[in-house]
């Protein structure tokens, strides 16, 4: 997060590394904090980083989009327009897509559209940033009807 000058660093939408969100911003305040205190060996990790668009129904995303690299990667898409948790409440458009990397058992990415999708995307982006397996997350069990509880359906 240091900048030209020795004796400024720089965080947030002034940065050109990540993307512009608040909790990026907050993740790089940390960094160049440690590294004005113990001596620039602190870097930013932006694996797993969620976003969200707030409109009705949410769109929430997390990782790789598939655009890249796309073939060795195993694209799951469902349309959750009739799963339980959708139909509660009373919303016509659900859908989902999850990208794993079948080599290793990993999620690289996660897009969530309908209910509670900016919540259930940090489900994804812990398990990428932790780098749990797709079948670790399978073993959960999440509270009843949630979108949580829709996500080892979802892959």
């Amino acid at each position: 997060m240091r900048t030209s000058n020795p004796c400024v660093y720089a965080g947030g939408d002034c940065t050109a590394e990540g993307i512009q969100l608040t909790p990026v911003a907050t993740l790089q305040g940390e960094v160049a904090a440690a590294n004005i205190l113990d001596g620039n060996e602190a870097e930013a990790d932006y694996t797993g980083i969620p976003s969200a668009v707030f409109t009705i129904p949410v769109l929430a995303s997390v990782g790789s989009s598939e655009e890249k690299d796309y073939e060795k990667y195993k694209v799951i898409f469902s349309d959750r327009s009739n799963w339980n948790t959708t139909r509660r409440t009373g919303l016509q458009f659900a859908a989902s897509k999850v990208i794993l990397d079948e080599t290793n058992d990993r999620i690289v990415g996660a897009h969530i559209l309908g209910p509670h999708a900016e919540e259930a995307i940090n489900i994804f982006a812990m398990a990428m940033r932790l780098g749990l397996r797709a079948s670790d997350i399978k073993k959960m069990v999440f509270t009843y009807p949630t979108i949580c509880s829709d996500i080892r359906y979802m892959f």
